[in-house]
């Protein structure tokens, strides 16, 4: 999806948020590790996402650059703030603040697809 938005001109950053890292960059090299953010309250998500950089790095992602939120709630809980405070683009299948796209489990990708052309202003071809 990433390569296919570039190679029309789109261009696009690509970031992972890390149940160990925080916000990693897509070529950005980890260490193998076993952890998740599910299963977690939404009060230790918020506040490991304080103590990671998380919320920071996210911030300064929001204020520079449109910005759209493909994850599992846990990890929408970890941005949650900031996410609604930039009204960033978050597609779900549950009810988000910002700029919600609901969306199904299994049909992420091309909702993302269509917008990303539809925002640039190229075709669906």
């Amino acid at each position: 999806m990433v390569d296919e938005a570039r190679a029309t001109g789109i261009p696009v950053a690509f970031y992972i948020i890390s149940a160990r890292y925080g916000l990693v960059e897509e070529h950005q090299v980890l260490e193998p590790y076993d952890e998740t953010l599910s299963g977690r309250s939404d009060a230790e998500i918020k506040k490991w996402a304080r103590e990671v950089g998380l919320l920071d790095a996210f911030k300064r992602l929001a204020e520079t650059s449109t910005v759209f939120l493909v994850v599992s709630r846990p990890y929408f809980k970890a941005v949650e703030e900031v996410a609604c405070e930039y009204d960033v683009y978050v597609l779900a299948p549950y009810r988000a603040c910002g700029r919600w796209v609901k969306t199904g489990n299994f049909n992420k990708h091309i909702v993302l697809r269509n917008l990303l052309l539809s925002l640039s202003g190229i075709s669906k071809g």
